[in-house]
């Protein structure tokens, strides 16, 4: 099955946590932004981010989390 045909069966059922729907990034983003060199997500830029990429720059700015690869998916995300 060509995977094009799998992305239009499949779908996602999950609830959206309301920190995820913001029209902000939440504290633990905008702390670990602060680290990251002339760098500021807009609301602009958080609100056209998918509530997957949202979620993903959240977890990655958790405290106890390593944090790596949280500029890797600023990058990827199109926010550099």
């Amino acid at each position: 099955m060509p995977i094009a045909s799998c992305h239009q069966t499949l779908s996602f059922h999950s609830p959206v946590k309301p920190r995820l729907i913001t029209t902000a990034p939440p504290e633990t983003v905008q702390q670990q932004l602060t680290k990251v060199p002339h760098h500021r997500l807009t609301r602009e830029k958080w609100a056209v981010l998918t509530p997957l990429q949202r979620f993903v720059l959240v977890k990655l700015s958790q405290p106890g989390h390593e944090n790596c690869n949280f500029w890797p998916a600023l990058q990827e995300f199109g926010l550099t």
